[in-house]
């Protein structure tokens, strides 16, 4: 999926949701672990959070998939167990916007999980915005997964 931008370029965007069987707290707290992060999302080298902030981390998060290997620092407010809102501080974007929602459903969370970026340089977005898509565009599944193996959902 792509989205326009204010000067009619074509950004990449990425829009999933899934109900998993969880509570939103649950759920929230497993998006917010950041850290954890290598443990169970294949492309993710490295994960670590610079400083907590009221409301918030400042998170740099390595992706490596094939040659592709990229670090990008996100500042992450949060809305306690409804939303982590992400925004770029540093990385090889020249905008970078998410946002994860958590709502609670009859039978568990609906998970939602919207980006929208664009890479800095057209070589480097023919390179990469395939392999990033791909990467996000399953950020769900595996939250599901690391959902089950935690909370045997």
């Amino acid at each position: 999926m792509c989205l326009t931008d204010a000067q009619g370029v074509m950004m990449p965007a990425v829009r999933t949701a899934e109900i998993i069987p969880v509570s939103s707290k649950q759920m929230f707290e497993l998006v917010n672990d950041v850290e954890a992060y290598p443990e169970f999302l294949p492309w993710c080298s490295d994960a670590r959070i610079e400083r907590h902030f009221r409301n918030g981390i400042v998170a740099t998060v390595t992706v490596a998939k094939g040659p592709m290997r990229q670090s990008f620092t996100t500042e992450n407010r949060n809305r306690e167990f409804d939303r982590i809102e992400m925004g770029l501080l540093k990385g090889p974007f020249k905008h970078f916007r998410g946002v994860w929602r958590f709502d609670d459903v009859s039978d568990g969370c609906r998970v939602s999980f919207d980006l929208d970026f664009e890479f800095t340089n057209r070589l480097l977005a023919v390179a990469l915005s395939k392999s990033f898509e791909t990467i996000t565009g399953s950020m769900t599944k595996a939250f599901r997964r690391r959902a089950q193996d935690i909370h045997g959902a």
